[in-house]
């Protein structure tokens, strides 16, 4: 298929879809070096606790204000969030 751009320049798109700059739509490549491990266990910060994550996304909870590092789910809830909206009513105040 050929398509004419707004500059009246014409291109060959070969996948069907109109580009808006006029040329062929280039693929990501799928870069493996950047994909996050998910056989590292992670640990958490406040309690110790390892765990193996389920997927890439499964990396814990930012523990700060509490301490740095990652913490698990229970430590999010019990100590993590409960620090986080103490800090903000007595940032109100």
């Amino acid at each position: 298929m050929v398509f004419e751009n707004t500059k009246g320049k014409t291109s060959e798109n070969t996948r069907g879809n109109i580009h808006p700059g006029g040329g062929k739509i280039k693929t990501m490549k799928k870069d493996n070096a950047k994909k996050s491990r998910i056989s590292d266990k992670i640990t958490c910060v406040l309690c110790s606790h390892t765990w193996l994550p389920a997927n890439r996304y499964d990396i814990g909870n930012n523990a700060q204000p509490v301490a740095d590092g990652r913490a698990c789910d229970t430590c999010n809830w019990q100590h993590v969030i409960p620090a986080r909206i103490k800090n903000i009513k007595s940032e109100k105040t």
